[in-house]
């Protein structure tokens, strides 16, 4: 599988993930009696699963930028070794976001999150024409 597909098949994965932990989550939290039911009295979610779901709706909005980047480059023929290196650093940033967010690590989170962008950015100057590299 190339870089690209592989990123992409990642970033899925990651949300993938992040939406079973919610109702994991609950079930633990609030049992299964609750969890499986109508859910019609709010609960209060907890510090944690409150986190989750802020990553996950993260995780949603990196991959509402990322997708179309990757369906760009394939369909302009930009798929160059570069590009499938930055979609592999974008897939090792938001991987390593996960768990940095999750603990509430707060400098290193925004780190990570930065490495993640800078990858998307490069990818949509490159797919733009623009050389970065000189």
């Amino acid at each position: 599988m190339d870089p690209m597909a592989t990123s992409l098949l990642g970033n899925v994965l990651l949300l993938a993930a992040l939406l079973m932990m919610q109702p994991l989550l609950r079930v633990i939290r609030e049992g299964i009696s609750y969890s499986f039911g109508s859910q019609d009295e709010q609960r209060p979610e907890g510090s944690f699963a409150g986190r989750v779901t802020r990553l996950k709706n993260n995780q949603i909005e990196a991959l509402a930028l990322f997708i179309p980047i990757v369906i760009l480059s394939s369909s302009f023929s930009s798929a160059t070794p570069l590009m499938g290196q930055a979609a592999m650093i974008f897939l090792a940033a938001r991987l390593a976001y996960t768990p940095v967010f999750l603990m509430g690590v707060p400098y290193l989170r925004s780190l990570l999150w930065g490495i993640g962008l800078f990858a998307w950015l490069f990818m949509v100057l490159n797919i733009a024409g623009i050389n970065v590299m000189g």
